[in-house]
């Protein structure tokens, strides 16, 4: 039938298009179609739909300019979600575009919560000039669940108060919350690290400068910030700094991401106080390690059948701290020094005088001059990054890193329409790197992604 002589043709087409050898009899039917009024469109639509690259229209430095202006104010944030995805940055950023506000909670409104409450009861416990190991869990009850009220209280956003449903979420917030501040206090009880700030800022009008990095001769950029926790270790003339960053969500810090700029924040934290660390500290200041704390409330298998000590030890285990540790057995002990081979507040133990790590942080381990790489790397791709972006790369080049692609949880994949079975429509593919492939890309100073695919 000519239905099905028509379906047969655009397969032709299609093979025709991608340059495989086609019977010359097709050249004729496709003659034949273009004659009868019910299938030239069709036929229009089908070529259109052969040459359709979903490629955005380039934009030149001076579009760029309009836009960003000259000198680039980012945060840490916009840096990584513009490794994400060009485009995604490019649309939320460059065009102002936003989402429908809907009457619903997401994750970073819980996120930002917690952090508020977490930084509320730091300051407490500052303020009312307590000792971190004398905080009980009935002062750390009360004192969560009153501060949090004011958090509320301070919101403009209702929703918290409009259903059961979410003032039962509001408890089991404040639960997960003196929860995940009862094992902040036993993590820094058990080491000698101590907490010197909280919710930190950095950049304009704060106490602590911008890092600003020059990208040419007319384009500069100033990274700002705020700090979730900076602790030290004091040794005579040494200070080993220590960066601690909440995250509601589980996340773990890899090479990859750090290679591909997907985790940048807690480097340039580490940075940022190393830079100005003449300002606020005695004596020559020393990475000791950046690390991720999940606020949470873990399930403990069995933990209705276990003692206190025995449940602690447990929730102590699946909130350790995770990220770069200083290969330095002192230092590991003074984060945990209730540890005797295992530590319970870091992915590390010490045998026969030598740190390694737990599990898959194996590569995260790393010396004093592999910290400072990763910042000289860190920041070098900050200026590589900022460069591409004041220059006009809006590609549609979403990260995929195992089955999970930036796209999954993009506002913005109506307006890109990103399908790679498209020509051109291709992932930036993140794959899994031993760890002397890693260092070796490291010293090499970047990635070329065209060889990672």
């Amino acid at each position: 039938s000519e239905r099905e002589a028509f379906r047969e043709l655009i397969g032709q087409m299609r093979r025709h298009h991608d340059g495989s050898p086609v019977d010359p009899v097709w050249a004729e039917i496709y003659d034949r179609f273009q004659t009868k009024p019910d299938f030239r469109d069709r036929l229009e639509t089908v070529e259109n739909g052969l040459v359709y690259t979903n490629y955005p229209a380039e934009l030149k430095v001076e579009h760029m300019d309009e836009l960003y202006g000259k000198n680039l104010l980012l945060s840490v944030s916009k840096l990584e979600s513009y490794n994400r995805c060009p485009f995604a940055y490019f649309v939320k950023y460059g065009l102002g575009a936003q989402e429908r506000r809907e009457f619903i909670l997401k994750t970073p409104d819980v996120g930002n919560l917690m952090h508020d409450v977490l930084d509320r009861f730091t300051k407490r416990i500052k303020q009312e000039d307590l000792d971190w190991k004398n905080i009980t869990p009935d002062y750390t009850r009360k004192s969560v669940d009153e501060l949090m009220d004011k958090a509320l209280e301070a919101m403009t956003n209702p929703i918290w108060t409009s259903s059961v449903r979410y003032s039962y979420l509001a408890k089991k917030i404040k639960r997960i919350i003196a929860t995940s501040v009862d094992v902040i206090k036993d993590q820094i009880v058990r080491g000698d690290f101590e907490p010197l700030y909280t919710e930190i800022e950095f950049g304009r009008n704060a106490a602590i400068p911008a890092i600003v990095l020059d990208l040419d001769d007319d384009h500069r950029v100033s990274i700002e910030g705020r700090i979730d926790r900076v602790d030290v270790l004091r040794e005579h003339d040494k200070n080993y700094i220590r960066i601690i960053d909440y995250k509601s969500g589980s996340r773990e810090l890899s090479l990859e991401d750090i290679i591909h700029g997907l985790q940048m924040q807690l480097l340039v934290y580490l940075d940022v106080i190393l830079r100005n660390s003449a300002k606020i500290l005695k004596g020559e200041a020393i990475p000791g390690a950046v690390l991720y704390f999940r606020v949470t409330r873990p399930t403990i298998e069995n933990g209705a059948q276990m003692s206190d000590g025995e449940l602690e030890e447990n929730i102590l285990k699946e909130l350790r701290l995770k990220g770069l540790i200083l290969e330095d057995a002192r230092v590991v002990r003074s984060m945990d020094h209730q540890m005797d081979e295992i530590s319970l507040v870091i992915p590390a133990k010490i045998k026969a005088g030598e740190v390694t790590a737990l599990g898959n942080q194996k590569n995260l381990i790393v010396s004093q001059d592999q910290f400072d790489q990763l910042r000289d790397y860190n920041t070098q791709l900050i200026k590589r990054v900022c460069t591409g972006l004041i220059g006009g790369d809006i590609s549609i080049t979403p990260v995929k890193k195992g089955e999970v692609a930036a796209c999954t949880y993009c506002d913005y994949k109506s307006i890109c329409q990103f399908d790679p079975s498209l020509k051109g429509n291709d992932y930036k593919k993140i794959k899994k790197l031993e760890p002397q492939e890693a260092w070796l890309i490291i010293d090499q100073g970047g990635v070329d992604h065209a060889k990672m695919d």
